[in-house]
């Protein structure tokens, strides 16, 4: 009887086995808002790893400098003058915008005390003259062939000239080389993984913007709110799956702000779909 029992148990034992080997992650899923808006973005329910085909890891990183007689010096964002101590915007993507300087993109932010400049893409923009002159050693130090550059400057503040970069950097396939491929190609966003330094969640109260700008000008956003993805039995408070659907073209871009301490966030983006237009 004994055996019968122990024969049974492991029948049972090799059937729970087939079941969780068939599970997906349903009983996972986070419940997301149906946002509507403009149509540029659709939200529902997430799973931890939606079937993807690649994905792009994406750093956004942020450096400041002062400058006096063509000589810049990194510091601190602690080091800043107290009315430099801002959050400020980055871009990724689109292109058609980027065109004309991120002018349109530029226009939906508050940037306080400093001033955007024309965005960069270094190896290829570089080195026609940026603002503050000609960047030394120290500056391009910390920086890539590909990466996508958004200089900010404030001048005469405290007594001193400063200069941020906002460096958008991506692995495998430099950013500059995605941004151009979206003249040709299409792609589709089904989940965004946001990643902060553990410490610093407060960044995710910052929107993201899925915006749009058609050929005629005419642009529109729909706003993501991160904080709404977090889960609360989650372990790891500084990281959010943002199962949001964005379908990136050349006019169609993400935007958000960085807070000032924020030096480094990542954005891993999967990609559901890629499609080639011409």
């Amino acid at each position: 009887m004994n055996i019968l029992k122990k024969l049974s148990g492991n029948a049972q034992e090799r059937q729970l086995m087939k079941k969780l080997r068939r599970m997906d992650h349903a009983d996972e899923n986070i419940i997301a808002p149906i946002v509507q808006g403009n149509g540029l973005v659709t939200m529902g329910p997430g799973k931890y790893n939606p079937p993807f085909k690649a994905q792009i890891q994406t750093q956004i990183l942020k450096y400041y400098f002062t400058e006096a007689a063509g000589v810049y010096t990194e510091i601190a964002a602690a080091a800043l003058h107290a009315t430099l101590k801002v959050s400020l915007p980055f871009y990724l993507f689109a292109n058609a915008d980027f065109a004309a300087g991120y002018a349109k993109l530029q226009a939906q932010f508050d940037y306080s005390t400093w001033t955007p400049q024309p965005p960069v893409r270094f190896g290829k923009d570089y080195p026609a003259t940026p603002p503050l002159g000609v960047w030394d050693s120290t500056v391009l130090a910390k920086l890539r062939g590909g990466d996508v550059v958004l200089p900010c400057t404030a001048l005469a503040v405290g007594g001193n000239d400063y200069l941020c970069l906002t460096v958008i950097r991506t692995s495998d396939v430099p950013m500059a080389t995605l941004l151009d491929a979206t003249n040709s190609n299409t792609f589709n966003i089904n989940l965004i993984r946001y990643t902060v330094t553990a410490g610093q969640e407060t960044q995710f109260a910052n929107a993201i913007l899925v915006t749009d700008e058609t050929m005629f000008g005419k642009f529109s956003s729909d706003p993501i709110n991160p904080e709404s993805f977090k889960n609360p039995e989650q372990q790891q408070d500084n990281i959010i799956d943002i199962d949001a659907k964005v379908d990136i073209n050349k006019q169609k871009g993400l935007a958000s702000m960085a807070d000032f301490d924020v030096v480094s966030l990542r954005w891993n983006l999967f990609i559901s779909q890629a499609t080639k237009i011409v």
